[in-house]
């Protein structure tokens, strides 16, 4: 969990980056011209800001569902298989 934590920092921060610029520039745009930006831009952007922050803030797995090494090699075994037949697993 706590690198999933630690990724947020470098993330927000990327967004905050985009979101900025592309508001300074329409603001840049509007004092050198009187075109704007097209609607579909802002869409884009703001769009994909509220689908990867959806995504991502979905992605880390519950504590409760951490594996031994029995249920590894439990999980490896195809079913039927006794356990004296099981292949090899390695856990470290």
């Amino acid at each position: 969990m706590f690198p999933h934590a630690i990724g947020w920092f470098p993330m927000v921060a990327a967004w905050v980056i985009i979101v900025v610029h592309l508001e300074n520039a329409k603001r840049d745009l509007a004092l050198i011209t009187d075109r704007k930006m097209p609607d579909w831009v802002d869409a884009v952007i703001y769009g994909t800001v509220l689908v990867r922050r959806r995504l991502n803030s979905n992605t880390h797995a519950p504590s409760n569902t951490t594996l031994t090494c029995a249920d590894l090699l439990e999980l490896h075994r195809s079913p039927g298989e006794k356990a004296a037949q099981a292949r090899p697993l390695a856990c470290y």
